[in-house]
């Protein structure tokens, strides 16, 4: 964006000039930006997040129109006067599974020029299958002897996650 001056002649069929000079604004570039860490500060929609919706940020051209489009899913805003725009999506807008998902935002300014920026976010909302074991016993049967000397459980969950296991109303 910048200031370009131009004068402008004209003479007549007498002979007689007349000119004008002006300056004129020439816009020719918009822009528009995601904020990093997005969804809670880790680019991560789990399921508890994934549950409450989701809210994507970002900067651009004052009052410029942005469209943020997740998975096919379209939702508009305005960058305002700081500079900051924001676009929710329900809970409802975000398939479950586990995948990332693609993020398109373009924005276009008063003057009609365009820019577009692309992200993803990564989306898990489900628990993957785990096992559990326990070393004192090879039959799944509890005895009086392996009561006595305590059990212990063991297991394979998905990295991260926290595990509770209940065992006769007793959750550890």
């Amino acid at each position: 964006e910048y200031d370009s001056e131009g004068t402008v002649t004209a003479t007549d069929s007498f002979g007689n000039t007349g000119s004008v000079t002006g300056t004129i604004r020439v816009d020719t570039t918009t822009a528009v930006e995601i904020d990093p860490g997005q969804a809670g500060g880790d680019d991560l929609v789990n399921s508890s997040g994934a549950a409450s919706g989701l809210t994507l940020t970002g900067t651009g051209e004052p009052g410029a129109s942005v469209s943020v489009t997740v998975e096919g899913v379209t939702r508009s805003a305005t960058v305002d006067a700081d500079g900051n725009w924001s676009a929710d999506f329900a809970a409802s807008d975000i398939a479950k599974g586990s995948y990332d998902a693609d993020i398109v935002v373009t924005a276009t300014d008063a003057a009609g020029n365009t820019a577009e920026i692309t992200d993803s976010l990564a989306i898990d909302t489900e628990v993957s299958p785990f096992t559990a074991d326990s070393e004192q016993t090879d039959d799944d049967v509890v005895n009086l002897a392996e009561r006595t000397a305590g059990l212990t459980m063991t297991g394979t969950v998905e990295p991260g996650s926290v595990v509770e296991v209940t065992v006769e109303g007793v959750t550890r």
